[in-house]
């Protein structure tokens, strides 16, 4: 039964790679492509440039580039990191360790007694023995809360400042590590408990007041003068980033290319299982 399995694993583990190297490659694409947008969005190095355009055109750009540094006029304190941040998020997560013992089935087998039967055949009665595994420690984790805090924030390079709206569903934004805390409590239920509680670890992460971000989107002025910029209507790229532009063009082609390989590596281990398939 075992040999007669071996060639629809062979099948199926061919599939399986050329489809995964199809999604490689189709993401390799999308990264390559993403590039070239960002590449072709009109540059500004001062939101005060932005502004004076935005006046002379439509009041509408389809898709810029501005940096700044992050600001407010309410900021948030960290409770942990004690800095002023435009968003706090802190996660508790309870770490402990847990004790689980298998039953290794059908590992050893012990002969109780041979018979022969009337035709002079000689069976073998054999019995299962089923051992208990020792067990081993194994860590754990799970977080027993979470909450985030934000307040009006915007972006401010000292010629003027824009909104961004909707930046935390934007394309590499990341709250930068505030503080990380651990406290230790450790505790059982007694000597025979599968559950040892390590503690746990606070965990606050923030948008810090004065931290750089670059962002690649649509701009428009309303007609009280505020600038905004957000994820273009047609759904195109909106990008929020610590790194700059040229940065963030250079690691959108990092990614294409490391996507390209693994489409590469995985189509030619499809090509292989196939191969193996068609010669059983």
């Amino acid at each position: 039964m075992a040999d007669g399995g071996w060639p629809g694993g062979y099948l199926l583990g061919g599939v399986a790679c050329f489809c995964a190297g199809a999604g490689c490659y189709y993401l390799g694409k999308s990264r390559l492509e993403s590039a070239g947008v960002v590449r072709s969005a009109r540059r500004f190095r001062r939101i005060h440039d932005l502004s004076v355009l935005l006046d002379s055109s439509s009041r509408h750009l389809p898709l810029v580039t501005v940096s700044g540094r992050v600001r407010s006029d309410t900021p948030l304190i960290g409770q942990q990191s004690g800095l002023p941040a435009a968003i706090v998020e802190q996660h508790v997560t309870q770490h402990y360790l847990k004790k689980t013992r298998k039953k290794k089935a059908d590992e050893e087998y012990l002969v109780v007694k041979k018979t022969k039967e009337n035709c002079g055949d000689e069976h073998l009665l054999i019995k299962k023995e089923e051992k208990d595994d020792l067990g081993q420690w194994a860590h754990f984790s799970e977080v027993i809360s979470s909450t985030k805090k934000e307040v009006p924030w915007n972006l401010d390079d000292g010629t003027g400042h824009l909104e961004v709206a909707g930046a935390c569903t934007a394309d590499g934004f990341s709250l930068s590590l505030g503080s990380e805390v651990f406290e230790k409590q450790p505790h059982s239920c007694g000597c025979e408990c599968t559950l040892k509680i390590l503690g746990l670890k606070r965990t606050e992460r923030i948008l810090q007041i004065g931290a750089p971000l670059t962002v690649v989107g649509e701009a428009f002025k309303d007609n009280s003068g505020k600038i905004t910029i957000q994820r273009p209507r047609n759904s195109g790229l909106f990008h929020v980033s610590s790194s700059s532009i040229d940065q963030i063009i250079s690691g959108l082609g990092t990614e294409a290319r490391c996507c390209q390989f693994c489409a590469v590596a995985f189509a030619a281990s499809g090509m292989f299982l196939l191969g193996g398939f068609a010669l059983r």
